[in-house]
C-alpha cells in the first residue's frame, strides 16, 4: 500500500482473505483508529483479531476481544466471547511443553462475520427520547464507543506465594470498631426518624378538631427501634432475597454456568466452604449488562453471591475469580452483615423514592403533583443519609477485600484488570441507558467500584492511558480530603496498593503506577478550598471563647448579665455558624471567577485538565462543551442528582442549581444536544458547575455563586439570632 488513501476496510479484509496477514494488520489498525464510522471501526477490530491470531500474537488478539465485549451489538459480543475462549485455551496449551497448537490455520470461528450496516438514526419526538432514556435498548452506531486505545498487558500471576489464614488482631479491632459505629449511627437515625414521624402524626391529630393525639406516640421509641433492628438483622438474607427478586429480577445462577464462565471461581468457593463444612452459597444473577458483583448475608452458611450477566460476559476467568475471592471474607469480619443490614433498610427507601416520583409524573393536579414530588425528594435525601452511614466502613472493607483476594488467588494483576473493566462497563452502561439506572445507585455501597468514579474514568479509558487517568488519585497530596463523602476508596490509590503487592510477589504489575515524590501544591489555595470548615469553624470557636470570656468579666464586674449564657452554651453554635458564613464568603470569589469568552476551553483540553495531579476544585477551568445531556426524566431528578454530559464519548457529572421561578426546567433538555458553559473542577470525581446550559433555541441560567451567597447569609443570620435569643 503506497498511501493512506489505500488504507480502507475493504482493502484490509481482502488482504486478510488473501493470507497477507501482516499487511491486513497494518491496514486494519489504521482503519480502527481513524475511521469516522463506529461500524467500520468495530469491523476493523474484528479483522484485527483474526490477523493477530494468525500471526501468533495471541495476547494482542485476546486484548482486542476484550474491547469488542463492550459493544452493544449482540452478534459482535457473542463472536468476541467465543473467540476469546478459544484463544485462551490455545494460550494455555502453548504454555505447556507438549501443547503446541498451530495458529496459521485458525478454526472457522475466527472468520470475520459480515455485520449488517445499522440503519441511520431517525429523528424522534420528545416522548420517544424520554421513553428510550428509561429502558434497556439496542443503540445505534453512535452509541458504540471506540475503545481502540485500550491495550491490556495481561500481566501474569504468582505461581507460588505465602498465604496468611489470619489477619492481625489490630486490623480486626479496627474493622469491628467501624462496624459498631456504623450500627450506632443507623440506630440513631432510625430513632430520630421514627420519633419525628410519630410526633408529626400527633401534631396533625392535635390541630384536628375531631381527633385526639395518641399518648403512646409521645414515648421514647428507642427500644422499639432496637427491637426492629435485631429482627431485621436476623431476617436480612431472606428479606434481600425477596427484594432483589422483586425489584431487580434476580435469577438463580447455576454452579455449572459459573463453571463455564470461570472455573477458578468455583474452585475458590469450594475452598471456602470445605473447612467450614457448609453448603455452597446461593448464587444469583442480575439480568443487566452493567458489571456487578456483591455478597450479602450475616453468616458463612447464609451468604449469597450476586453476579450480573454483564460481569460474566465482560471479565475473564481469573478476573471473575479474584472478585469472588474478595467477597468471601473469612470468619470474624462481620462487615458483610452490617452492609447487608444497611441494604435491607435502604433498598425499600429507594424504591419508595422511585415510586413516589413515578406517581408524581402521572398526577395532573399541580398541588398534589408538587406535594408528591417534594415527598419523593425527601425520601431520596433520607436514603442518602442512611447510605452515608456506611461510607467509612465501606472504604476500609474494600481494601481488606482486595488484600484477601490477592492472598487467596495470588493474582493481583487480574484484580487490577477487573476493577478497570468494571469502571469501563459501568460508564458504557450509563451511556447506553441515557441515565444512571436505579440498580447502580441503590446497590452502590455493595459494588466493587462506585458508579460515580466510573462515569469519567471509565469513559476516558479509550482516549488516554490508565496511568494518566488515575494520576490525580495516587499523586495529589490532599486527595484524601476530597473523599469524605465517597463510598469507595480512590480507584488510583487502590490500584497503586495492588501494584505494590504485585511487585512484592515479583510480578510485573498490569499498570506502571509507582510512588514518585508528591507534587507541590499551594497550601494557601488548599486552605481556601476548606475555608468554611477548617478556617471558619475554628474562627467561630475562637470567637465563642472570647465572647464567653468577655461575658464572664462583665458579669464579675456587674456590668451585664446575659442569663441565657449562664443557662446554656447555645451561643457557641451561633458563633460557629457565623464563622462558617465568613469562611464561605472568603471562598466564593475563588470558587466562581468570572467566565470570559476568551478563557473558555473545549473538549480537546479535557484530558489534559483531568490528568493534572495538582488540580484543586477551587482552581476551576472555564469550559464550554457540546454534547448530549443524560439523566433521569421526570420527578426522579428534581434535585438534579443525575445529570451527565456526554461530550464525544467522555462522560462528566453536572451540578445544576436553577434560578427560582424560572419557567424552563433542565429536564426538558435530557436526551438532547446541548452546550454547557461552566466551571470544570477536578476532585475525587470530576464535575462541572453549570453557569448556563442551552440548546439552539433555549437557555437555562444557573445561580451557583448566588446560592453560595445565600448559604453564607442564612448561616450568619441564624448564628446572630442564636446569639441574641440564646436558642
Amino acid at each position: 500500500m503506497s498511501s493512506q488513501s489505500d488504507y480502507t476496510l475493504e482493502a484490509g479484509l481482502n488482504a486478510l482473505k488473501g493470507g497477507d496477514n501482516q499487511t491486513a494488520k497494518t491496514i486494519l489498525e489504521f482503519v480502527a483508529q481513524n475511521s469516522p464510522s463506529p461500524w467500520m471501526s468495530v469491523q476493523a477490530q474484528i479483522g484485527l483479531v483474526v490477523a493477530c491470531a494468525r500471526l501468533g500474537e495471541i495476547d494482542h488478539a485476546i486484548a482486542l476481544c476484550e474491547l469488542l465485549l463492550a459493544s452493544n451489538r449482540t452478534e459482535v459480543k457473542a463472536w468476541a466471547v467465543g473467540v476469546r475462549r478459544i484463544l485462551q485455551t490455545r494460550q494455555s496449551l502453548n504454555q505447556q511443553p507438549t501443547g503446541f497448537v498451530p495458529i496459521d490455520s485458525p478454526p472457522e470461528s475466527f472468520d470475520v462475520p459480515e455485520l449488517a450496516v445499522p440503519p441511520s438514526p431517525q429523528p424522534t419526538g420528545t416522548n420517544q427520547v424520554s421513553k428510550n432514556i428509561n429502558s434497556e435498548k439496542e443503540s445505534h452506531p453512535a452509541d458504540i464507543p471506540k475503545q481502540t486505545g485500550i491495550a491490556w498487558r495481561n500481566a501474569g500471576r504468582a505461581k507460588t506465594w505465602q498465604t496468611s489464614t489470619k489477619s492481625p488482631q489490630s486490623q480486626l479491632w479496627y474493622l469491628w470498631g467501624l462496624e459498631v459505629l456504623t450500627l450506632v449511627a443507623i440506630v440513631f437515625l432510625l430513632q430520630k426518624m421514627v420519633d419525628g414521624i410519630l410526633k408529626g402524626i400527633n401534631y396533625l391529630l392535635v390541630i384536628s378538631p375531631w381527633l385526639e393525639p395518641i399518648q403512646l406516640f409521645y414515648a421514647d421509641p428507642r427500644w422499639l427501634v432496637v427491637t426492629v433492628v435485631l429482627i431485621l438483622t436476623i431476617a436480612t438474607p431472606w428479606l434481600l432475597d425477596i427484594f432483589l427478586s422483586l425489584w431487580y429480577g434476580t435469577q438463580t445462577l447455576q454452579l455449572e454456568t459459573l463453571q463455564t464462565a470461570s472455573p477458578e471461581s468455583v474452585r475458590i468457593i469450594q475452598r471456602y466452604i470445605q473447612p467450614q463444612k457448609i453448603s455452597p452459597p446461593k448464587l444469583w444473577k442480575i439480568p443487566t449488562t452493567a458489571p456487578l458483583i456483591f455478597t450479602y448475608g450475616h453468616l458463612p452458611r447464609t451468604t449469597r453471591i450476586v453476579i450480573s450477566q454483564g460481569l460474566l460476559d465482560t471479565l475473564a476467568d481469573g478476573e471473575i475469580a479474584v472478585l469472588v475471592a474478595s467477597k468471601l471474607l473469612p470468619k470474624g469480619y462481620w462487615d458483610m452483615a452490617v452492609v447487608s443490614f444497611t441494604l435491607t433498610l435502604t433498598l425499600p427507601m429507594y424504591q419508595l423514592y422511585l415510586g413516589l416520583a413515578n406517581w408524581s409524573d402521572k398526577t395532573i393536579q399541580p398541588i398534589f403533583k408538587s406535594a408528591i414530588a417534594a415527598l419523593s425528594s425527601l425520601v431520596y435525601l433520607i436514603w442518602c443519609l442512611f447510605t452515608g452511614t456506611t461510607i467509612w466502613l465501606n472504604r476500609v472493607r474494600l481494601e481488606y477485600g482486595d488484600a484477601i483476594a490477592i492472598n487467596t488467588t495470588g493474582n493481583p494483576n487480574a484484580l487490577i484488570r477487573a476493577l478497570l473493566k468494571i469502571a469501563i462497563g459501568i460508564a458504557h452502561h450509563i451511556n447506553t441507558q441515557g441515565c444512571t439506572p436505579g440498580q447502580l445507585e441503590s446497590l452502590n455501597i455493595a459494588a466493587p467500584v462506585s458508579f460515580q468514579q466510573s462515569i469519567t474514568i471509565g469513559s476516558l479509558a479509550p482516549q488516554i492511558s490508565w496511568e494518566s487517568i488515575l494520576m490525580w488519585d495516587y499523586l495529589h497530596p490532599y486527595r484524601h480530603w476530597f473523599t469524605i463523602n465517597n463510598t469507595h476508596p480512590l480507584l488510583g490509590c487502590r490500584i497503586q496498593t495492588i501494584a505494590k503487592i504485585a511487585r512484592n510477589l515479583r510480578l510485573d504489575p498490569e499498570l506502571e503506577i509507582t510512588s514518585p515524590p508528591l507534587p507541590k501544591i499551594s497550601t494557601q489555595q488548599f486552605l481556601l478550598q476548606i475555608a468554611p470548615f477548617c478556617l471558619g469553624i475554628p474562627f467561630g470557636l475562637l470567637m465563642a471563647g472570647l465572647f464567653g470570656a468577655a461575658w464572664q468579666i462583665a458579669f464579675a464586674l456587674k456590668i451585664i448579665n446575659l442569663k441565657w449564657i449562664y443557662d446554656n452554651w447555645n451561643f457557641v453554635t451561633g458563633c460557629i455558624l457565623i464563622g462558617f458564613s465568613l469562611g464561605t464568603l472568603i471562598r466564593i470569589e475563588k470558587m466562581f471567577p468570572d467566565i470570559k469568552p476568551n478563557s473558555l476551553q473545549t473538549h480537546e483540553h479535557i484530558a489534559t485538565i483531568l490528568t493534572n495531579p495538582t488540580s484543586l476544585p477551587i482552581q476551576p477551568t472555564h469550559i464550554q462543551l457540546q454534547g448530549k445531556l443524560l439523566g433521569r426524566a421526570g420527578c426522579a431528578n428534581n434535585l438534579g442528582q443525575d445529570l451527565i454530559l456526554n461530550t464525544q464519548n467522555t462522560l462528566i457529572k453536572l451540578h445544576h442549581i436553577p434560578r427560582p421561578g424560572y419557567p424552563l426546567s433542565i429536564q426538558t433538555f435530557i436526551g438532547r444536544q446541548v452546550t454547557v458553559v461552566g466551571w470544570l473542577r477536578r476532585g475525587a470525581t470530576p464535575w462541572i458547575d453549570i453557569q448556563s446550559i442551552h440548546t439552539q433555541s433555549r437557555q437555562i441560567p444557573n445561580i451557583h455563586p448566588i446560592w453560595s451567597y445565600m448559604i453564607a447569609f442564612s448561616s450568619a443570620v441564624w448564628g446572630a439570632v442564636i446569639l441574641l435569643r440564646g436558642y
